[in-house]
């Protein structure tokens, strides 16, 4: 029962990004961390390298 109330509000929360034209992306999986370094962030990717494309850096910021 706890299964299907968790997979209808991760269906509820898609739905409501989509609506306002905004992506759905679950925390369950690797994605772009933000580590802070000197005085400032760096961002790394999920093999650990740090991300230095600056088109994604922008999107990100």
């Amino acid at each position: 029962m706890a299964g299907r109330r968790l997979c209808a509000a991760a269906n509820e929360r898609a739905e409501l990004a989509r609506r306002a034209c905004l992506r759905y992306v679950s925390c369950s999986g690797a994605g772009i961390r933000r580590v802070r370094r000197r005085n400032g962030f760096v961002y790394l990717l999920p093999s650990g390298r740090v991300l230095k494309d600056p088109t994604q850096l922008k999107r990100i910021r």
